[in-house]
């Protein structure tokens, strides 16, 4: 069977051909939950300093590619509560909140003593925070996925976005330039560039940093996570072409694919900011994460 094979990177096929859970009887009024399967991750995955072997680092610095345990379980035998995203406990490090920094940083003092705290608040709106689930791990479908972070109040000269293959080789980074102001920004992997499409069953790392220094990065603030595409099963092929566009949300989040819920929502936002339903669905998706904090924070 396909979930015996001793590299992590194979979860797509156990996906594939062992089937997703997905609750058919989801209501709209759910759309917005996320419910992983539950294969033993920590809760919580470095709150600031530098630690954790390789994610203690720079972004971008040199390290040895991650051994990955053998995937013990795929899922819950327990049928999760509708519509809450389960992810898969990988074992994987990472980094959901803010890493680094030291004085003299591009964020305000108190957001820096947070950062330095032995008791960080994981989901506070004045930290740098990946739109993740704690245990940094997001699927998709989708070849050119949309990632998110919440971005404090800052004085960064730029901000970073790298993404790493298995064996730690960088495919793509990029550089771009913010206002400033809090709030949520995102970015889709180009289908551009040179850039290819995420390969199924791939499993990438991205590191995404605030460069308060660009002369020195050590300073910089970031945080990392990791990502996977994985290949839609006939079952959920047909419950998406089904849906109404109001409804995606729920099925991806039911699936465990983290990345298209959060995007199909944030869509769904942008279209319009007045939509009750797209916000509710946001702030409840989130807050099945331990990211409630952050869920009325700009969308940009």
């Amino acid at each position: 069977m396909c979930c015996d094979r001793p590299r992590l990177i194979r979860i797509a096929a156990c996906l594939a051909t062992s089937g997703l859970w997905l609750n058919s009887g989801l209501p709209s009024a759910l759309a917005q939950q996320y419910v992983p399967p539950n294969l033993g991750l920590p809760e919580r995955l470095g709150d600031g300093g530098t630690r954790l072997g390789n994610f203690g680092q720079p972004p971008g610095a040199d390290a040895p590619a991650i051994d990955l345990p053998q995937l013990e379980q795929q899922r819950s035998p327990a049928q999760p509560a509708r519509g809450r995203y389960t992810p898969p406990a990988l074992g994987l490090p990472g980094r959901r909140e803010a890493g680094g920094t030291r004085s003299g940083s591009c964020i305000n003092n108190s957001q820096l003593e947070n950062l330095q705290s032995n008791d960080p608040q994981p989901d506070d709106p004045q930290n740098l925070v990946a739109l993740m689930p704690s245990d940094n791990y997001g699927g998709t479908v989708t070849p050119y996925p949309t990632l998110f972070w919440q971005v404090p109040s800052n004085q960064a000269a730029a901000i970073e976005l790298i993404l790493f293959d298995e064996a730690d080789n960088e495919i793509y980074r990029t550089q771009f330039q913010i206002t400033g102001e809090a709030g949520i920004v995102s970015l889709t992997l180009p289908a551009h560039a040179g850039m290819p499409p995420l390969e199924v069953g791939e499993l990438y790392r991205w590191s995404f940093s605030l460069i308060c220094d660009s002369g020195d990065r050590s300073a910089d603030i970031f945080t990392e996570g990791w990502i996977q595409r994985v290949e839609p099963t006939p079952d959920l092929a047909t419950q998406l072409e089904a849906a109404a566009e109001s409804d995606r949300p729920a099925i991806y989040a039911a699936a465990g694919l983290w990345h298209d819920a959060l995007s199909a929502i944030a869509e769904q936002r942008r279209a319009d900011p007045e939509d009750a339903a797209a916000n509710a669905r946001w702030r409840n998706l989130l807050e099945s994460v331990g990211l409630g904090a952050v869920a009325d924070a700009p969308l940009n």
